[in-house]
């Protein structure tokens, strides 16, 4: 049976998973109530947050789940797991980090970090914006989320300290690599990166992870991407540990409503 979850420690046991990890960054920048309401069935946490509802966990009666979707109006559910025969939107691969990166960064640019606490030499969050913007790539299904919505929702979320970014700062003061991750007390989950395009190949993104998980040290760090980009990152040491879907709650695979 659903209930409303209005405590951490009611979500914690989620934690140490992709998606209790996004749940709890989410409800710790937002509130359990409100704009991220959340609520947990014996084996799974569901919560909304805007346009779109996460799931976490394994569902022992997917109806309840699917009826209780219908009733929430997301436009997207996104899972790690079941997919409650919705019509899957888009999919990839959960991977997965559980040991320390030791990669160094390029001799001469240095790892700058956006924390909780400002501080004067802080890279502006335009600033980044744009080395996001600039890396665009539909094949790898890589886009800036709009600026207005990202600005926003990463200033809540740094002051919350639910979420981190990292750059690097070359001798001219140039940003060539950034990165942004949610946090909770066990785990790290990284959403969005990118390195300048003519700036690639010297082991930038690989550098500043390394340098980003020994600042913000936690149990695991995952992370979703497409197909092709899986070999980089079990390069870099993380493991595929399932896959991701984006799935439409209102449209069945097979068609039907």
């Amino acid at each position: 049976m659903l209930r409303a979850v209005f405590r951490a420690a009611d979500a914690a046991p989620f934690d140490g998973t992709a998606m209790g990890c996004r749940i709890l960054a989410a409800v710790g920048a937002y509130g359990f109530a409100g704009e991220v309401p959340v609520w947990r069935g014996d084996d799974f946490l569901l919560a909304g947050a805007g346009d779109a509802a996460l799931f976490c966990g394994e569902a022992k009666d997917p109806g309840e789940v699917e009826s209780f979707l219908c009733f929430l109006g997301s436009r997207v559910l996104v899972s790690t797991g079941q997919t409650f025969g919705f019509s899957v939107l888009e999919t990839g691969a959960l991977m997965c980090l559980r040991a320390p990166l030791s990669f160094p960064v390029p001799e001469g640019e240095t790892p700058c970090f956006l924390e909780q606490a400002p501080k004067p030499e802080d890279p502006p969050l335009s600033a980044l914006y744009a080395l996001l913007s600039e890396s665009e790539d539909e094949t790898l299904h890589f886009s800036a989320p709009p600026y207005d919505a990202f600005l926003l929702d990463t200033s809540r979320r740094l002051r919350r300290g639910t979420r981190v970014g990292a750059a690097l700062r070359g001798p001219d003061g140039a940003f060539s690599a950034c990165v942004f991750a949610d946090i909770s007390p066990k785990s790290l989950f990284l959403f969005s990166g990118a390195v300048a395009p003519k700036k690639r190949g010297r082991g930038r993104f690989a550098g500043l992870l390394a340098a980003l998980s020994a600042r913000v040290a936690r149990e695991s760090c995952f992370l979703f991407c497409v197909e092709p980009l899986c070999r980089y990152y079990t390069a870099l040491g993380f493991q595929r540990a399932g896959s991701f879907f984006f799935l439409d709650p209102k449209k069945k695979a097979d068609g039907f409503a």
